[in-house]
C-alpha cells in the first residue's frame, strides 16, 4: 500500500498602505503623552492597532513608559479565516537614539 501526501504552499510579499496618525503632547521637559493609530480595511477584512502611553525620560536617553494597546485583526477570505484581538496594559524601558 502506497500513500501519497501532497502539500501546497504559496507566499507573496507586497507593500500595504495604511492610515497612520500619531499625537505627541509634552506637558513637561521629561514627560511625554503619546497616542498612535494604524488602520487598514478592505471589504470585511481589517487590521487596527491603537496605542496610548505616558513616557518619562529620567536622565539622558533612557526612558520608562506605560500604557494600553488594542490590536484587532479580522480576515475572512476563501480558505483563510482569522479573528484575533490583543489588548491590555504594557510597560517599557529603553534607550532613545
Amino acid at each position: 500500500m502506497e500513500t501519497t501526501v501532497k502539500s501546497e504552499h504559496k507566499s507573496i510579499t507586497i507593500a500595504v498602505p495604511m492610515v497612520y496618525m500619531g499625537i505627541l503632547f509634552r506637558p513637561a521637559k521629561f514627560i511625554r503623552v503619546e497616542a498612535e493609530g494604524r488602520v487598514i480595511s478592505y471589504n470585511s477584512d481589517h487590521y487596527y492597532d491603537f496605542i496610548g502611553r505616558v513616557r518619562i525620560n529620567p536622565f539622558g536617553p533612557f526612558f520608562i513608559s506605560g500604557g494600553y494597546r488594542y490590536e484587532d485583526i479580522k480576515i475572512d477570505e476563501e480558505d483563510v479565516e482569522a479573528d484575533v484581538t490583543f489588548k491590555g496594559p504594557f510597560a517599557e524601558i529603553g534607550v532613545s537614539f
